[in-house]
């Protein structure tokens, strides 16, 4: 199991603003997302866990990775000539959690949440780029439960029992 959890996180005022479809003519608004950037430097960890994992065994609808059955016959038509796999889960990180901003202020736990997607995609693309140098893999595809018409969300616990104590590790 690898834990991948210096992963550097930048924000800058310019992005946020992007992703929320803000004008940059608000000052009220950009005072306010600044406050939030500050916070959130201080706080945001993202982190990533994975695993190197190899296809046990393979049926018409499902598949053994490190003896764990997923039960999706698109997966096992994905991974038909695959051998290897990385297991993984990322997080923006728990810590974001931690803020406190009022409950009824939409504005601001909005932006909250677009930065904690925007943290989550920096840990995957960190993994991303992480497995793809350190394992000469190419291209890699991503799949998740529920992210495939036939493999269902409640398939992250058979996912999460791959790794030993992820909890404690990453926090999800």
């Amino acid at each position: 199991m690898n834990f991948l959890d210096n992963i550097p996180f930048k924000l800058s005022l310019n992005d946020i603003l992007k992703k929320l479809r803000l004008p940059a003519e608000n000052k009220e608004i950009i005072t306010g997302i600044e406050e939030i950037i500050e916070i959130v430097r201080s706080t945001a960890r993202p982190k990533a866990l994975y695993k190197v994992s190899y296809v046990d065994s393979k049926n018409e609808n499902s598949l053994c990775i490190d003896g764990v059955r997923f039960t999706s016959r698109i997966l096992r038509v994905n991974l038909d000539k695959v051998e290897r796999v990385f297991p993984y889960i990322a997080t923006c990180g728990k810590e974001m959690d931690e803020i406190t901003v009022p409950s009824n202020d939409f504005v601001i736990n909005y932006c909250i949440d677009t930065i904690k997607g925007m943290a989550l995609k920096t840990a995957l693309d960190y993994l991303n780029t992480h497995i793809t140098d350190n394992y000469m893999t190419g291209k890699l595809s991503k799949m998740n439960p529920g992210s495939l018409e036939d493999w269902s969300i409640t398939q992250q616990k058979e996912l999460f029992s791959i790794f030993d104590n992820a909890e404690n590790t990453v926090g999800v």
